[in-house]
């Protein structure tokens, strides 16, 4: 007997031990903070990685977030994850977060709010306690039960392919050496090591897509279709891993040579998209949505179908609305991924603000910081390439100058150009997008407007020979 469990004790860590080593998953010295919840999985993870600790060379520290969500039986996990951490040694920090209050006032579902403040929680304890690595307790069945969930979504390949064993995440990775371990062995694991988990009520909750798909749809597989639908998911997802990996080079060159980010907005110029293989396309998608700060798991098939038809269509112009409050908006042969702009003091912005002289301006609401500098000199060049900067004779303006964003009717006298012309028409002629257009700041002095940084330069205050203090004014994007 003694002989039987010593090799199943020794399977378990080989599996384990495989999979770190498969996916590189820890080096000598590294600090882990570990994820812990109390759980069947958490405390199996804990306890191997302890048992495993010399061997890798690594630290070890717990992190348990109290969700607040089940109350008395919250702070019972809480104080049985603080015993083990001093039964075994290893040091632990405990948070809470009220993630029923976090998903009303963020709107969002409690099971989306508790991960999203879950991995707050990490990726801040990680930070301040100086881990490079953040182990979670994901499983074989999580795998499989995620590939399904996202197969009855529609999803892709990224999708399909599940959980990924690492991923970087604010320059730290997330790592799950239980990801080729399946939930039963686990729990063999525990009875035979006679350790006694926690167990939390609301993974027996239906009304969670998650549990209607392992306590209803798995078993329903497995005895009227599929007796080993598990392994066939798994598969499923090893495949599509795969051909993400073999794609991945192409995903990226893709990425890279069609699409821009300012801020928080994406442009996806399509003349060189609509070049690319379309599962490169579907992919580089993806990624837009992502950058742009959507959420792929909202993304519908009726979404992607939207998305293909504004991408496709003859007209130059449409949008269509995508869950996150993410907008996909068509101009010019370019798709823009983006949030819609509500200034919440409009009033401030028709004002304007003044420009500090000499010193820095920021302004957040137009993405824009603006330096201003005086000299005695006259400048070599009097024009900087992309216009990010220009000069001004400072005793021929009206001071202060104002900078604020775009009016109706407003006109500018453009710097060797005789008469005047309508900001719009100059938007227009050098095709910039109309979402970008009120973000682009307007400088005057009095009624007269000077500049529009990174457009046009007026005529008003040019350098001459008689200039004796010199202005330059620099805009950085913020």
């Amino acid at each position: 007997m003694k002989y039987l469990l010593s090799q199943f004790f020794q399977m378990i860590k080989d599996k384990t031990l495989n999979t770190i080593k498969k996916y590189n998953m820890l080096r000598k010295e590294d600090l882990v903070l570990l994820g812990c919840s109390g759980g069947p999985d958490s405390l199996a993870l804990l306890h191997i990685l302890c048992g495993l600790r010399k061997e890798l060379g690594i630290t070890l520290h717990i992190a348990h977030l109290n969700h607040m969500i089940r109350k008395e039986e919250a702070l019972r996990d809480e104080k049985f994850v603080m015993r083990i951490a001093h039964k075994l040694k290893v040091p632990v920090i405990v948070g809470r977060e009220d993630v029923p209050r976090l998903a009303r006032l963020s709107k969002m579902s409690t099971e989306e709010a508790a991960r999203k403040a879950r991995y707050d929680f990490l990726l801040m304890t990680a930070s301040a306690i100086g881990a490079s690595k953040i182990a979670v307790a994901h499983n074989l069945d999580d795998q499989v039960e995620t590939t399904l969930m996202r197969f009855i979504r529609g999803a892709g390949v990224e999708g399909l392919a599940g959980i990924p064993p690492v991923r970087g995440i604010e320059g730290l990775l997330i790592i799950r050496p239980l990801i080729e371990v399946w939930r039963d062995e686990i729990e063999r694991y525990l009875r035979r090591k006679k350790l006694r988990a926690r167990t939390d009520s609301t993974n027996r909750d239906t009304k969670y897509l998650r549990n209607r798909i392992r306590l209803k749809l798995i078993p329903l597989l497995k005895k009227s279709y599929n007796t080993g639908v598990k392994n066939t998911l798994r598969k499923i997802g090893e495949n599509m891993r795969d051909l993400k990996g073999f794609m991945e080079k192409d995903i990226l060159r893709a990425y890279s040579e069609s699409v821009k980010k300012e801020g928080m907005d994406v442009t996806l110029n399509l003349r060189r998209f609509l070049k690319c293989h379309i599962a490169v396309q579907k992919e580089v998608i993806r990624l837009c949505i992502k950058e742009a700060g959507g959420e792929m798991r909202k993304i519908r098939y009726d979404h992607w179908q939207d998305l293909d038809r504004l991408i496709r269509e003859p007209k130059q112009k449409g949008r269509i609305c995508l869950p996150s409050k993410l907008w996909a908006s068509k101009e010019s042969g370019k798709i823009i991924f983006h949030r819609p702009v509500r200034f919440p003091d409009e009033m401030s912005l028709l004002v304007g603000v003044e420009l500090n002289i000499p010193g820095e301006t920021k302004l957040p609401l137009l993405r824009v910081r603006i330096d201003a500098r005086v000299s005695c000199k006259r400048p070599v060049r009097l024009r900087s390439k992309g216009r990010s900067a220009e000069y001004f004779d400072l005793e021929r303006l009206k001071l202060p100058l104002i900078v604020r964003n775009r009016q109706e009717g407003d006109l500018i006298r453009p710097f060797g150009m005789r008469g005047t012309k309508k900001i719009q028409d100059l938007f227009v002629d050098q095709k910039i997008p109309r979402l970008k257009r009120d973000h682009i700041p307007i400088v005057s002095s009095g009624k007269e407007i000077v500049w529009v940084p990174g457009v046009k330069r007026g005529s008003g205050a040019a350098i001459t020979d008689s200039t004796r203090k010199v202005l330059r004014l620099r805009a950085h994007k913020l």
